[in-house]
């Protein structure tokens, strides 16, 4: 069981659930995991590392996806490099850089993937 609080409820994390309370500690709403999303349920990733793997994976992934647009829409229409990016998302996600060049091959070289690698550097792939 892991527990994140904010200001006006705490979200407890039990049995593939998030189980949100208020600041009176009445329980006010229950979320699948799966579909809430830990970043969307107030969890932290370690916590959730230790209570459930494959969630934590999707979360992970979720957050590398994330990280990466905001990459590429900071660095326009040149890209990202992927070294860079690489060392970036390890160092910000808390991960391996052999992680992270899993995603990126999943992610960018996927013929359907939204980023695309041009000239050694990431880009959004054009509609």
């Amino acid at each position: 069981m892991a527990k994140s609080s904010s200001k006006s409820k705490t979200v407890v994390i039990k049995g593939g659930r998030a189980l949100e309370y208020d600041e009176r500690g009445e329980l006010v709403g229950v979320r699948a995991l799966a579909q809430a999303g830990a970043a969307q349920a107030g969890v932290d990733l370690e916590a959730l590392r230790a209570l459930d793997a494959l969630e934590y994976n999707r979360a992970l992934e979720r957050e590398f996806v994330r990280l990466l647009s905001a990459m590429c829409d900071a660095a326009g229409p040149a890209g990202v490099p992927v070294r860079s990016a690489r060392a970036e998302c390890a160092y910000r996600l808390g991960i391996s850089t052999e992680t992270v060049k899993r995603y990126v091959e999943k992610w960018c070289y996927s013929l359907s993937g939204p980023f695309v690698v041009v000239d050694g550097a990431i880009r959004r792939r054009e509609k």
